[in-house]
């Protein structure tokens, strides 16, 4: 799991070190987030019981193309429900503006990283996980809300392997 972070981690940095199309942008949002869909539990539940945090993310983007670019960046998470921890995080992938060229509009977005969490959650078996997740979204200007669902798995390695998914809702700014 810390070589995952590590190359993650890397990948950002070289981001910030590429020029291709355009300059690059940076965002900055807090958000909202909930248990959804983990495994039998009901919506913001995990076998602890309720599962609520606030979240805050640093965003690097980078132009592919007209309507395509990398993401990357960083989260920190306050949970305080189970208990009261943190997770700290890295994500990357891709976001598409459909219907636009000037990034402006719609947007959805899909990647992966990595995260550890302070919170012992019975479902992982351990505190590093992988993430998967996509969100929709829309932009105005410089401002953006997005929904976001997020997927935490040990990838098999520990017993047991039951996700833990939440949804998060985001509301943030341009730099």
């Amino acid at each position: 799991m810390k070589s995952v972070l590590r190359v993650s981690l890397t990948i950002v940095l070289l981001l910030t070190l590429w020029h291709p199309l355009g300059a690059a942008e940076n965002a900055l949002s807090v958000g909202y987030g909930f248990a959804l869909w983990s495994n039998w539990h009901r919506a913001g539940r995990t076998s602890e019981g309720p599962y609520h945090f606030t979240q805050a993310s640093y965003s690097y983007e980078r132009p592919l193309s007209q309507k395509w670019l990398i993401e990357a960046g960083p989260f920190l998470a306050y949970t305080w429900r189970p208990t009261d921890g943190i997770d700290v995080g890295v994500n990357l992938g891709l976001k598409v503006y459909p219907f636009s060229r000037d990034h402006s509009g719609f947007f959805v977005t899909m990647g992966t990283g990595g995260a550890y969490s302070t919170i012992d959650f019975v479902e992982q078996g351990k505190h590093a996980f992988f993430i998967l997740q996509g969100s929709v979204g829309y932009r105005y200007k410089n401002f953006f809300v997005e929904d976001k669902f997020r997927h935490y798995s040990n990838g098999g390695t520990a017993w047991p392997n039951q996700s833990i998914n939440a949804n998060i809702i985001n509301v943030g700014m341009y730099f």
